[in-house]
This record gives C-alpha cells, sequence and structure tokens, in this order.
C-alpha cells in the first residue's frame, strides 16, 4: 500500500482528515504535519526532520505521496529536497475529493500512475456551477 503524508499551513490538514473519515464512516490515519505561521527558520528545521521520519515511516515499499497546500508554500519547499533520496510524490492544492481518491486507490496503483489520477481528480473537483447548470 501506497503511504500517505499531509502538510499543510495551520489546521488545514487535520480538518481534511477529520471530513474524509466521517466521510467513510471508519478512522483515517494519515500523518498530518502542520506549519504554523510564526514558526522561525529553526521551526521550519525541525518540521523537515520530522517530515523525513514521517516519510520514512510510511513507506512500506510502494512510496508515498506527500500532499501540501499551495504550490510554492512552505511545506511544499520543505519538502522538494526529499524528491531526490526517498520515493515520493508532492502532490500541491490538496482537497478533499483527491484525498477520498488517495484513500480508496492506494492499494491498487503504483506511486506515480496514482499521482497523475490524484492531480487529475483534484482538477476535476474544482469548477463553477452555473457553468454545470447551464449544460
Amino acid at each position: 500500500m501506497i503511504g500517505g503524508i499531509i502538510i499543510t499551513h495551520g489546521n488545514l490538514g487535520e480538518s481534511l482528515i477529520k471530513v474524509a473519515s466521517e466521510i467513510l464512516g471508519k478512522k483515517v490515519s494519515l500523518p498530518v504535519i502542520s506549519i504554523e505561521w510564526k514558526e522561525g527558520a529553526s521551526g521550519i528545521e525541525d518540521k523537515v526532520d520530522l517530515i523525513k521520519e514521517a516519510v520514512d515511516k510510511e513507506d512500506k515499499g510502494k512510496g508515498v505521496v506527500v500532499f501540501t497546500d499551495i504550490f510554492g508554500g512552505t511545506p511544499t519547499n520543505i519538502c522538494v529536497s526529499m524528491l531526490e533520496d526517498r520515493n515520493v510524490e508532492i502532490i500541491t492544492g490538496v482537497n478533499l475529493p483527491l484525498l477520498l481518491k488517495f484513500l480508496s486507490e492506494r492499494e491498487r496503483m503504483n506511486l506515480r500512475d496514482l499521482s497523475i489520477a490524484l492531480v487529475q481528480r483534484g482538477k476535476e473537483s474544482i469548477g463553477r456551477i452555473k457553468e454545470f447548470l447551464e449544460k
């Protein structure tokens, strides 16, 4: 099974896990690491170590999807260094439909194919309601 970690600003990751658990009717257990707005450089260094430990623990041989909230944001930027020496895919713009897709497909797909499917699902989940209603 592919591992997963959520790294976001504030409590967004915890909220996503809570709602996913309610929707699925079972406890979703993924590591969540919050980056607080006021953390200084030393706090960020501690988070890097924490993230690396979480990735290593989550990787059961099939890799890990690391979900972050914003492309170019601190959670994403501090994960980029792991692309060289760990079997990870970083997916930015985490949202609830994308997370639910991950939870339902992570046992059936390989890391690369799953990450591609997740990006597609994330994009498909964003829409303008009037456009849907006009069809």
